[in-house]
Order: structure tokens, then sequence, then C-alpha cells
């Protein structure tokens, strides 16, 4: 099958920093590898493509902006990959040596022709939203926590008439089991009791949890 080679739409960002007191020009120079690894730690050999190995400084971060995914979760035969960043500094007898890494959260990967012909993804299950409540005057981050969220670039969410896209800033899936969503001040333009909803494609929506919106 042939695989979708997307961008990812919100371009990981890495920040470096060092505990204790340490002068920035006493460092050696680092370098950040991205990866892609199994849901068990399993390297996935040939996973992204792309700028995947970008210099990094101290507190400064840095984006990687151009790696691909080049394998589907289905093709690997895992529920969902993570990436993983290894932190690298150089010196001239030794070469390159790791020196940490850290992972991302856990990303499901479809191919382009599966991607497409997908009726409809299942709907993810809410539990609840916290907080529940919120001054429509104010920017309000909530979280909702539920089962099934899949970061793919198409879930969408409802509150009211309302619909938030991902790709946005306001919107992000933190886990499968979380989404994060900032609503911004004066966005809902309406007070009362709204449902919230959530869909992974666009199409097929959760039920609905209650959001109590006042001014």
């Amino acid at each position: 099958m042939t695989v979708y080679r997307r961008f990812l739409q919100e371009p990981p960002r890495i920040v470096m920093s060092v505990s204790g007191e340490c002068a920035a020009e006493r460092l050696p120079k680092f370098w950040v590898r991205a990866g892609l690894v199994t849901h068990e730690g399993q390297v996935v050999e040939g996973g992204v493509s792309g700028s995947k190995d970008l210099e990094i400084a101290l507190a400064r971060p840095v984006s990687f902006c151009k790696i691909q995914v080049m394998k589907t979760t289905k093709q690997e035969k895992v529920p969902h990959f993570r990436l993983r960043f290894t932190v690298q500094c150089y010196n001239e007898q030794s070469g390159f040596l790791d020196v940490g890494h850290i992972f991302s959260h856990p990303i499901e990967v479809f191919s382009h022709p599966t991607y497409l012909r997908q009726a409809a993804m299942p709907a993810p299950q809410l539990v609840h939203i916290i907080p529940d409540h919120m001054d429509a005057r104010k920017d309000t981050r909530i979280c909702i926590v539920g089962d099934g969220f899949l970061n793919t670039g198409a879930l969408r969410v409802t509150v009211g008439d309302s619909q938030v896209h991902m790709g946005t800033s306001d919107l992000r899936v933190h886990t499968s089991k979380c989404v994060l969503l900032t609503i911004p001040a004066g966005a809902l333009g309406l007070c009362g009791t709204l449902p919230v909803k959530v869909s992974n494609d666009g199409k097929n929506y959760s039920h609905a949890l209650p959001l109590n919106v006042c001014f």
C-alpha cells in the first residue's frame, strides 16, 4: 500500500536546557536527531525522512518543519508510533555521542488511500470536561477527557455552533485520552449550557457533554 507521505501539521519543537549554572559558550555543539519508534520503543527503520538532524543551542527552540513520516501504523502492525528525538554532542576524538532522548505523544499514521477511502472513523468516547464552565469574556483553556482521540489532522471539536479544526493553535491532541482546547474570549457569543462534541474525521461525532457558559 502506498504510504501517505505527510508533513506533521504542527512541527515538533525542541528546547534544550541544562541544570545548574553553566556558561553557554563553554558547552560543546549539540544536534538533535529525529526518528520513529513503535509503541514498544522499537526503532522503525526509514520511519522519517527530510531534515531530521538539526543543530540546537541552549534555550533556543528548533522546529522540525521538514520531516515526513514514511511508515503507517498498519504497515508496522502497531497501534501507534512515537517520535524519538535524540540529543547528540560532537567532539573530535569520539565523533557524535548520544547524551539523551525524549519522546513525543502517540501518533497514528494512515496511508493516503486508506485515509481517503475511510467513510468514517470511530467517534471518540467523552467522559468529562475540565473545567465544565467558563466566562465567555475571557480566554479559557479546557481539557476534554475521554478515549479514542486520533491525531489525524482531521479532528474537530464543536462547542454549540462553533467548530475548531486541528492545525490551529487553539486545538491539540495531548494523548488518545485528552484533547486540549482554547476558546478565545468572545468566540461563542452565547450564554447558557452548550453541547461539546468531538469527531476524529469531521463526520462521525461523539455524544455531547455540557459546557456552562456565562458572561
